[in-house]
């Protein structure tokens, strides 16, 4: 297992995790998002919003480009927040993070 942390296009900082093969017992992307959204409802302050599968968006795009290296693309939408301070937070709240 590897974690790295970056900052992407100078804006946004990224944390990422990887995994290799033998770290894991998911054979395909839909276990492994099966197996995140089974811990996502299991978690008492954590709410399950949606999922986006941004890989066949793209895909049928006629202007939709693609890494060569790039296989599937997901986005499994979630809430962890505990606190709504204000408004504001809202903004910076709706973006994935990795």
């Amino acid at each position: 297992m590897a974690i790295k942390q970056t900052i992407l296009q100078r804006s946004y900082p990224l944390v990422e995790l990887e995994l290799a093969e033998s770290e894991t017992t998911c054979q395909s992307i839909e276990e492994v998002i099966a197996a995140l959204r089974g811990m996502i409802e299991a978690h008492p302050s954590v709410a399950y919003i949606d999922r986006f599968d941004h890989y066949i968006h793209t895909r049928n795009l006629a202007a939709g480009e693609i890494a060569p290296e790039t296989r599937d693309a997901r986005l499994l939408v979630f809430c962890f927040g505990q606190k709504l301070p204000n408004p504001q937070v809202l903004a910076v709240r709706d973006r994935s993070r990795s």
